[in-house]
Protein backbone atom coordinates (compact mmCIF):
# COMPACT_ATOMS: atom_id res chain seq x y z
CA UNK A 1 0.00 0.00 0.00
CA UNK A 2 1.10 3.33 -0.82
CA UNK A 3 0.65 6.49 1.96
CA UNK A 4 0.64 9.60 1.32
CA UNK A 5 -0.22 12.27 4.11
CA UNK A 6 -1.42 15.95 4.47
CA UNK A 7 -2.06 18.07 6.85
CA UNK A 8 -5.87 19.38 5.44
CA UNK A 9 -8.69 18.16 4.68
CA UNK A 10 -8.40 19.61 1.25
CA UNK A 11 -5.43 19.30 -1.68
CA UNK A 12 -4.62 20.82 -5.11
CA UNK A 13 -5.68 18.38 -7.69
CA UNK A 14 -2.10 17.46 -8.45
CA UNK A 15 -1.08 16.32 -4.87
CA UNK A 16 -3.16 13.13 -5.45
CA UNK A 17 -2.34 11.71 -8.64
CA UNK A 18 -4.60 10.37 -11.29
CA UNK A 19 -6.34 12.55 -14.49
CA UNK A 20 -8.43 15.09 -12.18
CA UNK A 21 -9.87 18.28 -14.06
CA UNK A 22 -11.18 21.62 -12.14
CA UNK A 23 -12.76 23.95 -14.47
CA UNK A 24 -12.39 27.44 -14.06
CA UNK A 25 -16.29 28.62 -14.09
CA UNK A 26 -18.75 30.36 -11.78
CA UNK A 27 -19.49 27.04 -10.43
CA UNK A 28 -16.38 24.60 -10.51
CA UNK A 29 -16.71 21.09 -11.73
CA UNK A 30 -14.95 18.44 -10.18
CA UNK A 31 -14.31 15.38 -13.12
CA UNK A 32 -12.38 12.57 -12.31
CA UNK A 33 -11.42 9.96 -15.24
CA UNK A 34 -13.78 11.56 -17.30
CA UNK A 35 -16.46 11.38 -14.34
CA UNK A 36 -18.05 14.64 -12.71
CA UNK A 37 -17.70 14.06 -9.14
CA UNK A 38 -20.76 16.04 -6.63
CA UNK A 39 -18.96 17.11 -3.37
CA UNK A 40 -20.44 18.33 -0.37
CA UNK A 41 -17.67 21.24 -0.49
CA UNK A 42 -17.62 22.97 -3.68
CA UNK A 43 -14.23 22.92 -5.15
CA UNK A 44 -12.09 26.66 -4.72
CA UNK A 45 -9.80 28.85 -6.40
CA UNK A 46 -7.39 30.24 -3.61
CA UNK A 47 -4.49 32.49 -4.39
CA UNK A 48 -4.71 31.19 -7.55
CA UNK A 49 -4.14 27.60 -7.15
CA UNK A 50 -7.67 25.41 -7.77
CA UNK A 51 -8.39 23.55 -4.10
CA UNK A 52 -10.46 19.92 -4.17
CA UNK A 53 -11.68 18.20 -1.02
CA UNK A 54 -9.16 15.01 -0.91
CA UNK A 55 -12.21 12.82 0.15
CA UNK A 56 -14.19 13.41 -2.93
CA UNK A 57 -11.06 12.71 -5.61
CA UNK A 58 -9.36 10.14 -3.21
CA UNK A 59 -11.94 7.71 -3.27
CA UNK A 60 -13.17 8.40 -6.99
CA UNK A 61 -9.78 6.77 -7.54
CA UNK A 62 -10.51 4.03 -5.44
CA UNK A 63 -8.29 5.07 -2.36
CA UNK A 64 -9.19 4.99 1.30
CA UNK A 65 -9.26 8.28 2.98
CA UNK A 66 -8.88 7.91 6.96
CA UNK A 67 -8.41 11.20 9.41
CA UNK A 68 -5.81 10.51 12.24
CA UNK A 69 -6.76 12.91 14.77
CA UNK A 70 -3.18 12.57 16.99
CA UNK A 71 -1.29 13.93 14.01
CA UNK A 72 -4.11 15.75 12.55
CA UNK A 73 -3.41 14.60 9.00
CA UNK A 74 -5.52 13.36 6.09
CA UNK A 75 -4.23 9.93 5.28
CA UNK A 76 -4.95 8.33 1.94
CA UNK A 77 -4.25 4.74 1.08
CA UNK A 78 -4.13 2.96 -2.51
CA UNK A 79 -3.94 -0.30 -3.19
CA UNK A 80 -0.97 -1.20 -5.82
CA UNK A 81 -3.13 -3.31 -7.79
CA UNK A 82 -3.96 -7.49 -8.12
CA UNK A 83 -2.40 -9.32 -5.75
CA UNK A 84 -1.11 -12.85 -7.64
CA UNK A 85 -2.22 -15.97 -4.90
CA UNK A 86 -1.52 -18.76 -7.24
CA UNK A 87 -0.14 -19.58 -10.40
CA UNK A 88 -0.09 -22.29 -13.59
CA UNK A 89 3.11 -21.10 -15.46
CA UNK A 90 2.58 -23.63 -18.41
CA UNK A 91 -1.05 -22.48 -18.88
CA UNK A 92 -0.38 -19.08 -17.86
CA UNK A 93 -2.72 -18.94 -15.87
CA UNK A 94 -2.90 -16.82 -12.73
CA UNK A 95 -5.19 -16.07 -9.88
CA UNK A 96 -5.57 -12.29 -8.57
CA UNK A 97 -7.34 -11.31 -5.50
CA UNK A 98 -8.19 -7.52 -5.70
CA UNK A 99 -9.46 -6.95 -1.99
CA UNK A 100 -9.01 -8.39 1.47
CA UNK A 101 -11.67 -8.22 3.93
CA UNK A 102 -11.17 -9.34 7.77
CA UNK A 103 -9.03 -12.70 6.38
CA UNK A 104 -10.68 -13.29 3.14
CA UNK A 105 -10.05 -12.18 -0.50
CA UNK A 106 -12.89 -11.38 -2.62
CA UNK A 107 -13.47 -11.23 -5.29
CA UNK A 108 -10.64 -12.65 -7.26
CA UNK A 109 -9.49 -12.66 -10.67
CA UNK A 110 -8.66 -14.74 -13.10
CA UNK A 111 -6.09 -14.82 -16.24
CA UNK A 112 -5.42 -17.35 -18.71
CA UNK A 113 -3.36 -16.99 -21.71
CA UNK A 114 -4.17 -12.73 -21.73
CA UNK A 115 -7.38 -13.14 -20.67
CA UNK A 116 -9.50 -12.38 -17.67
CA UNK A 117 -12.86 -12.76 -16.06
CA UNK A 118 -13.89 -11.81 -12.65
CA UNK A 119 -15.60 -13.74 -10.37
CA UNK A 120 -17.50 -13.73 -6.79
CA UNK A 121 -15.58 -16.07 -5.09
CA UNK A 122 -13.43 -15.96 -1.91
CA UNK A 123 -10.14 -17.19 -0.78
CA UNK A 124 -8.49 -16.84 3.12
CA UNK A 125 -5.25 -14.81 3.34
CA UNK A 126 -3.16 -17.55 5.02
CA UNK A 127 -0.86 -18.34 2.62
CA UNK A 128 -0.69 -21.79 4.04
CA UNK A 129 -4.10 -22.75 2.92
CA UNK A 130 -3.36 -20.53 -0.83
CA UNK A 131 -5.40 -21.46 -3.58
CA UNK A 132 -4.52 -23.98 -6.33
CA UNK A 133 -4.80 -24.53 -10.18
CA UNK A 134 -4.70 -27.56 -11.96
CA UNK A 135 -5.88 -28.19 -15.75
CA UNK A 136 -7.04 -31.51 -16.40
CA UNK A 137 -9.77 -32.73 -18.90
CA UNK A 138 -11.93 -33.85 -15.94
CA UNK A 139 -15.48 -33.78 -18.73
CA UNK A 140 -13.69 -36.43 -21.03
CA UNK A 141 -13.66 -33.96 -23.95
CA UNK A 142 -10.31 -34.18 -25.17
CA UNK A 143 -9.49 -30.52 -23.67
CA UNK A 144 -8.34 -30.00 -20.43
CA UNK A 145 -10.63 -27.53 -17.92
CA UNK A 146 -9.09 -25.18 -15.45
CA UNK A 147 -9.37 -26.34 -11.77
CA UNK A 148 -9.31 -23.83 -8.84
CA UNK A 149 -9.53 -25.36 -5.52
CA UNK A 150 -10.15 -22.38 -2.87
CA UNK A 151 -10.28 -22.86 1.25
CA UNK A 152 -12.86 -20.75 2.36
CA UNK A 153 -12.44 -21.28 6.29
CA UNK A 154 -10.17 -22.74 8.39
CA UNK A 155 -9.71 -23.57 12.24
CA UNK A 156 -9.50 -26.06 15.27
CA UNK A 157 -11.38 -29.19 13.41
CA UNK A 158 -12.52 -27.13 10.59
CA UNK A 159 -11.30 -26.76 6.98
CA UNK A 160 -13.56 -25.99 4.21
CA UNK A 161 -13.25 -25.44 0.63
CA UNK A 162 -14.91 -24.52 -2.89
CA UNK A 163 -14.00 -26.11 -5.96
CA UNK A 164 -14.69 -24.26 -9.55
CA UNK A 165 -13.94 -25.92 -12.75
CA UNK A 166 -13.74 -23.66 -15.27
CA UNK A 167 -13.24 -24.14 -19.60
CA UNK A 168 -10.57 -21.85 -20.19
CA UNK A 169 -11.65 -20.90 -24.20
CA UNK A 170 -15.12 -19.74 -22.09
CA UNK A 171 -15.13 -19.54 -18.80
CA UNK A 172 -17.89 -21.74 -18.63
CA UNK A 173 -18.18 -23.21 -14.91
CA UNK A 174 -18.95 -26.94 -14.89
CA UNK A 175 -20.88 -27.12 -11.32
CA UNK A 176 -19.86 -29.52 -8.74
CA UNK A 177 -22.58 -30.28 -6.19
CA UNK A 178 -22.33 -29.86 -2.92
CA UNK A 179 -20.72 -32.77 -1.15
CA UNK A 180 -22.25 -31.90 2.24
CA UNK A 181 -25.92 -31.89 0.80
CA UNK A 182 -25.17 -34.89 -1.06
CA UNK A 183 -24.77 -37.06 2.06
CA UNK A 184 -28.04 -35.37 3.11
CA UNK A 185 -29.41 -37.12 0.41
CA UNK A 186 -27.74 -40.45 0.41
CA UNK A 187 -26.53 -40.90 3.82
CA UNK A 188 -27.92 -41.54 8.02
CA UNK A 189 -26.41 -42.45 10.99
CA UNK A 190 -27.22 -43.92 14.14
CA UNK A 191 -25.26 -43.17 17.58
CA UNK A 192 -25.58 -45.90 20.35
CA UNK A 193 -23.87 -46.20 23.28
CA UNK A 194 -22.13 -49.75 22.28
CA UNK A 195 -22.21 -48.79 18.39
CA UNK A 196 -21.84 -46.32 15.17
CA UNK A 197 -24.12 -47.66 12.42
CA UNK A 198 -23.91 -45.35 8.86
CA UNK A 199 -26.01 -46.45 5.94
CA UNK A 200 -25.22 -44.76 2.56
CA UNK A 201 -28.35 -45.85 0.06
CA UNK A 202 -28.84 -49.15 1.97
CA UNK A 203 -25.24 -50.22 2.59
CA UNK A 204 -24.85 -50.03 6.38
CA UNK A 205 -21.39 -50.03 8.13
CA UNK A 206 -21.44 -51.01 12.02
CA UNK A 207 -18.41 -49.83 14.23
CA UNK A 208 -18.52 -51.31 17.65
CA UNK A 209 -18.01 -49.05 20.68
CA UNK A 210 -14.78 -50.96 21.42
CA UNK A 211 -13.34 -50.03 18.04
CA UNK A 212 -13.28 -46.24 18.92
CA UNK A 213 -11.01 -44.83 21.01
CA UNK A 214 -12.82 -41.59 21.71
CA UNK A 215 -15.20 -42.65 25.10
CA UNK A 216 -19.13 -42.95 24.66
CA UNK A 217 -19.84 -40.12 27.17
CA UNK A 218 -18.40 -37.37 24.30
CA UNK A 219 -19.85 -38.82 21.45
CA UNK A 220 -22.59 -36.53 19.41
CA UNK A 221 -25.80 -37.86 19.24
CA UNK A 222 -25.79 -38.11 15.43
CA UNK A 223 -22.56 -37.68 12.77
CA UNK A 224 -21.46 -34.32 12.30
CA UNK A 225 -20.54 -33.68 9.06
CA UNK A 226 -19.25 -30.96 7.08
CA UNK A 227 -16.95 -29.29 9.43
CA UNK A 228 -14.21 -30.48 6.73
CA UNK A 229 -14.43 -30.45 3.05
CA UNK A 230 -11.77 -30.66 0.86
CA UNK A 231 -11.28 -31.73 -3.05
CA UNK A 232 -8.71 -32.93 -4.79
CA UNK A 233 -8.30 -34.98 -8.03
CA UNK A 234 -6.98 -38.61 -8.76
CA UNK A 235 -6.05 -39.08 -12.25
CA UNK A 236 -9.28 -37.34 -14.56
CA UNK A 237 -11.27 -37.68 -11.44
CA UNK A 238 -12.73 -35.27 -9.12
CA UNK A 239 -12.66 -36.24 -5.47
CA UNK A 240 -14.73 -34.68 -1.93
CA UNK A 241 -13.43 -36.19 1.15
CA UNK A 242 -15.94 -35.12 4.39
CA UNK A 243 -14.47 -36.76 7.50
CA UNK A 244 -17.70 -38.58 9.65
CA UNK A 245 -17.31 -36.94 13.20
CA UNK A 246 -18.16 -38.76 16.29
CA UNK A 247 -16.94 -36.19 19.23
CA UNK A 248 -15.11 -33.02 19.03
CA UNK A 249 -11.53 -34.55 18.66
CA UNK A 250 -12.48 -37.91 17.13
CA UNK A 251 -13.48 -38.92 13.45
CA UNK A 252 -14.57 -42.60 12.72
CA UNK A 253 -13.79 -41.97 9.36
CA UNK A 254 -14.29 -40.46 6.23
CA UNK A 255 -16.85 -40.24 3.21
CA UNK A 256 -15.60 -40.34 -0.62
CA UNK A 257 -17.61 -38.43 -3.04
CA UNK A 258 -16.78 -39.33 -6.32
CA UNK A 259 -18.08 -37.25 -8.83
CA UNK A 260 -18.32 -37.83 -13.05
CA UNK A 261 -19.39 -35.35 -15.94
CA UNK A 262 -22.35 -36.30 -17.77
CA UNK A 263 -25.14 -34.54 -19.54
CA UNK A 264 -23.51 -31.32 -19.36
CA UNK A 265 -22.77 -31.45 -15.55
CA UNK A 266 -20.88 -32.94 -12.80
CA UNK A 267 -22.51 -36.28 -11.17
CA UNK A 268 -21.92 -37.82 -8.23
CA UNK A 269 -20.80 -41.29 -9.01
CA UNK A 270 -20.10 -42.59 -6.05
CA UNK A 271 -20.33 -42.39 -2.60
CA UNK A 272 -18.10 -44.21 -0.07
CA UNK A 273 -17.45 -44.81 3.45
CA UNK A 274 -13.98 -45.52 4.32
CA UNK A 275 -13.43 -46.34 8.53
CA UNK A 276 -10.42 -45.36 9.83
Amino acid sequence: MKKWVAAALCASLASVGGWALAKNTDNIALIVNGKKVETDVAPQIINGRVMVPVRAVSEAMGAEVNWDSKQRSVIVSKPEGPTPIARLPHEQTTLYALKQKDDLYTPLLAEHQGQFKLFDWKSVTNPSYAPTIQSKDLTGDGKDELIFILTTGYGTGALTQDVHVLQPDTWEERKVPDPVETLKQHMTSKVTKDHVEISIDGKTTVIPADKIPAEPSSWFSSLGIGGIVTYETQGDALLARVPAQLSPAHVVGQFHITYQFAKDQFQVKTIEFVQD
